[in-house]
């Protein structure tokens, strides 16, 4: 084959994936790619919101009979830029911490559940697999599995007494059929070392449609964080959200009331 001919076979051949018609993906990459369109549209809206995040700390001690037990309550206010999750005291007009851990003296404090988590899965770099529908508070949702590679966005995770590692996510995502809205998103490590005394470690975090100012959003609504060790403790979040505004300006937040969700 001659050069000329060689590069008219090599370019044929990388036009042919934008050739291929629309129609021909299948109906859960459709629906794939309009979810996704909208979540992200959504996280554009909502950057330089602020809530206050309040966080329910509870601990079960090892041992079979053991329950868990409240070991404080933490309120903080959250933002997040685009880049990263800030952090401040309630009423604060500062926002400079990056670490949600500074406003605990002990114990598990987690961070990403406002903004974080959900704009590493949808930004770009993770491959999705169809799991197909279930009923999730009383809506239908399409489920898709995801990984993320820590080569294409590595996240740094910091227990309290152990060296910080470097681990990619794993999960699922769910959105409500009919909106398209996030409804849900599980989050866990794809890797944890086996030096640590770890069997379980996540996050789950519920998503709610607001009247935010003039405009309708999808924000978080509350999270739950865990982490089970080898000898049968386990530490839990609860977190909510509430009190949501732009930060530099006066706006309202409104939840639908369980009446109107169904």
């Amino acid at each position: 084959m001659s050069s000329l001919r060689l590069r008219v076979a090599v370019c044929a051949l990388l036009a042919l994936p934008m050739l291929a018609p629309a129609q021909e993906l299948s109906p859960d990459l459709r629906l794939w790619v309009r979810i996704k369109d909208h979540i992200r549209q959504q996280i554009a809206s909502t950057l330089d919101y602020t809530c206050l995040e309040t966080v329910q700390r509870l601990r079960r001690p090892p041992g079979r009979n053991t329950r868990m037990e409240t070991v404080d309550t933490v309120h903080l206010e959250v933002l997040y830029t685009g880049r990263r999750e800030l952090y401040s005291s309630p009423g604060a007009r500062h926002f400079a911490d990056d670490n949600a851990g500074s406003f605990a003296a002990s114990g598990i404090m987690a961070g990403g559940a406002f903004g974080e988590f959900v704009d590493a899965v949808f930004s770009g770099g993770a491959t999705f697999t169809y799991k197909g529908t279930e009923i999730l508070r009383d809506v239908t949702a399409a489920r898709y599995d995801f990984h993320l590679s820590s080569f294409v966005k590595p996240f740094t995770i910091s227990l309290v007494g152990s060296a910080p590692f470097v681990t990619g996510l794993k999960g699922s995502v769910w959105a409500d059929l009919a909106s398209l809205d996030l409804t849900r998103l599980e989050v866990q490590p794809d890797y944890v070392p086996p030096s640590l005394p770890v069997r379980d470690i996540g996050m789950t975090l519920d998503y709610a449609p607001v009247r935010l100012g003039p405009l309708d959003l999808t924000v978080p609504q509350a999270a739950e964080y865990w982490l089970a060790k080898n000898s049968g403790e386990e530490d839990r979040n609860e977190v909510g959200f509430s009190q949501c505004r732009k930060f530099e300006a006066d706006s309202s937040l409104t939840f639908p009331s369980a009446d109107t969700e169904k």
